[in-house]
Order: structure tokens, then C-alpha cells, then sequence
């Protein structure tokens, strides 16, 4: 296994999420995204040479913050050395858009936030283990909206395994993830030798994206079964009036494999610590595959969060990791007129200037005309 890592080049994939809960409009696209220079494509899994350091950047907009997690630094920066699959998330969200006034203190009117989306993929092969070398192999996608909206817009990106064909879910055949639906994909390739495969899914709701990322290590040539692993996390609550408040996330962490996962660890860029709730149901240490263990974690947000949770677990000497991304929208305050009864000037100087004069010249020219009748 370790010489099959090693032969394996690294790769990068690169996510992004945007965030349009201020009024402004941008999607993926208008974001260009590059490493080291070179275009990539949100949710393609691209091969670099390793081991080396990569810089993530993107064509940045000035009315969007941007912000980075999963495995790059705060600056874009991702380490890699041969047989690594790295995810770097970068999340934009637009500026709100600010009014001025004058003439007293402005009132803030209350902005309902928008509601954003949740999504879930997890995605199983079948078989896990070609012993005996090449075969085919069927990759399930499950994909649930854990969310209280629905979701359009759903794409699903899979870097070696098309095409990937929906099979059921679209209960009512309108083209949305609704909360009561779980949509079944399915694809299958012919494997000659190990190999992770990575699927990213995105979703829209209310201007706002979702995003979640899956992989699955098929191992060929050797009877080693390796591991899987899935964490799914929901924010209560998933919006916030001006000023924020507190947000619990559960995290939800399973097994859809077939051996148990020791070294259960999880860890949360934002919010930590990260408290153990239940599910080790026989205390023996190990995520069995009939167990799901539940974390919580509580933070007070201020503004708008992305943030990014990631679950590994070991088995047979191999890694399996997982990632939940999700969005908690805490609106801005939006000013009004000054509730102060003086008039805003700033706002009429222009046009009570251009009355006053036209006002003076019709009195000027009525005392004119009068003065000319009675002369």
C-alpha cells in the first residue's frame, strides 16, 4: 500500500461557496479560480507535482470577502507531498451595501436574513477490495438536503467516474432537493490499480450556495478493506437577526463502510471545543457501522459564517476523512430616514435651491409687470 501512495501523484481540488445575503448577485463563474497561477475549476480534482507548496487564489471582487479552510492555511497556502488528495475551500460573501445620512442619528430598520441551503453526500463503492486486481467498480451517491429550504441548481463533480446518472429522489420530478427527498446517483469504472475518488455537490437556495465534498479509496491488488467515513452538521439556528446570537452545530459522525474506524478524531475551524454527546454504544472506542456518534459545539456569531468540519478515522493502516461545510447567515442593519422631524437638507439641498430661484424670479418679474401697469 505505502509503495502504491507513493506512486500516486497529489492532487488538489479547490471549492468554492458564495454567499449572497446583502443584495448582490455573483456565482461561481464570476470568481476565476487558480493554483500557483494555473486555471482551475471549482470541485475538479487536478494533479500536482509533489511534494511542493501551492498558493490558491481567485480573481477577487471588492464587494466580497473571501476566506479560506479545509486544508489550505488563512492565506491559500496547502502543503502536499505524493499520494495526498488536499481540499482547499474558499468562501466568498458580498459587502452589505452601506447608505449614508444626516441630520440626526439613523433608525435601523429589522432585515429578515435569508435562509441558507444544507446539503449531504455520501458515497459508497462497491466492491472496496479487487484483490485480485482490475475490476469494476459502482459508486452510490446519496445526496439529502438537511437544510429547511429547498435546493436548485444541484451539480454533482466527479473526478474520474462519469457519466453519473440520478436514479431516483425527484419525488415530484421538479428539479429541486426538496427537505423530504434523497436523490440516488450511481456510476461505475473499470480500476486497474488503488485509487481515492472525490465527488463535490453543490446546491443554491435563496442566493446562497451549498456545498459538500465525498471520497472513497477503492484499494486493487491487495485483500486490505479500507475505511470510510461521513460527518454531516446542522447549525440551529441556520439564520440570525442584526447583532447575531449563539448557534449550536451538531455533528453527526458515521460509518458507511464494513470495518470499524478507530482514532475517531473531529475538529471544527470554528468552533471548538467540540463536546461528545452519545453513540459509542458498546464503549469500545471504535465508529462501528451501525453506530453514529453525535457531537455538539456552541459559538456566539457576530456575521455571516461559513465554517468547515472535518471527521477522520483509521482502520487496516489507511485514513478515511470526511468534510461538513455549512452556512449561518446573521443579517446586517439596513438605515432608514432619521427619525428626528428636521428635514434630511443633504437629501433636497439641490432641488430647494433650484425652487428658491425659479420662486425669485416670479415675484421678481409679477412686481415688475404690477410696477409697469400703475406707472
Amino acid at each position: 500500500i505505502t509503495n502504491d501512495d507513493i506512486a500516486n501523484p497529489a492532487t488538489i481540488n479547490v471549492v468554492k461557496t458564495v454567499i449572497n445575503d446583502n443584495g448582490r448577485t455573483k456565482v461561481f463563474s464570476d470568481f476565476p479560480l487558480f493554483v500557483n497561477g494555473t486555471p482551475v475549476v471549482s470541485g475538479d480534482t487536478n494533479t500536482f507535482t509533489a511534494p511542493a507548496v501551492y498558493t490558491v487564489t481567485e480573481t477577487a471582487d471588492p464587494n466580497y470577502t473571501q476566506a479560506f479552510s479545509g486544508d489550505c492555511d488563512s492565506n491559500g497556502i496547502v502543503n502536499i507531498i505524493p499520494g495526498d488528495d488536499k481540499f482547499c475551500i474558499i468562501t466568498n460573501n458580498d459587502i452589505a451595501i452601506v447608505s449614508h445620512s444626516s441630520g440626526g442619528s439613523a433608525i435601523l430598520d429589522t432585515i429578515i436574513p435569508p435562509v441558507p441551503p444544507l446539503i449531504e453526500i455520501i458515497k459508497v463503492p462497491n466492491p472496496l477490495v479487487l484483490p485480485d486486481g482490475a475490476g469494476i467498480v459502482t459508486y452510490t451517491y446519496t445526496l439529502s438536503n438537511v437544510g429547511t429550504v429547498p435546493v436548485t441548481d444541484i451539480t454533482l463533480v466527479g473526478d474520474t467516474c462519469s457519466p453519473i446518472s440520478l436514479i431516483s429522489g425527484d419525488t415530484n420530478n421538479d428539479s429541486m432537493l426538496d427537505t423530504t427527498e434523497t436523490w440516488i446517483y450511481r456510476c461505475s469504472i473499470t480500476l486497474t490499480k488503488t485509487h481515492t475518488n472525490t465527488i463535490v455537490a453543490t446546491g443554491l437556495a435563496n442566493g446562497i450556495s451549498a456545498t459538500d465534498i465525498a471520497s472513497a479509496t477503492v484499494i486493487v491488488g491487495l485483500p486490505v478493506v479500507p475505511p470510510l467515513i461521513h460527518i454531516t452538521k446542522v447549525p440551529s439556528p441556520l439564520a440570525l437577526l442584526a447583532g447575531g446570537g449563539k448557534v449550536t452545530y451538531t455533528k453527526k459522525v458515521s460509518n458507511p463502510g464494513t470495518v470499524a474506524l478507530s482514532n475517531v478524531h473531529v475538529a471544527d475551524d470554528k468552533c471548538s471545543p467540540l463536546k461528545y454527546i452519545s453513540g459509542d454504544t458498546n464503549s469500545d472506542l471504535k465508529l462501528d457501522t451501525t453506530e453514529t456518534w453525535t457531537y455538539t459545539c456552541q459559538t456566539n456569531l457576530t456575521k455571516t459564517t461559513t465554517n468547515t468540519a472535518i471527521a477522520t478515522g483509521e482502520a487496516n493502516g489507511l485514513t478515511a476523512r470526511d468534510f461538513a461545510i455549512a452556512t449561518v447567515v446573521v443579517a446586517g442593519a439596513a438605515p432608514s430616514l432619521p427619525k428626528t422631524g428636521i428635514i434630511n437638507t443633504e437629501n433636497i439641498l439641490i432641488p430647494f435651491t433650484i425652487l428658491s430661484v425659479v420662486f425669485s424670479i416670479l415675484i421678481f418679474l409679477y412686481f415688475k409687470k404690477a410696477n409697469k401697469k400703475f406707472s
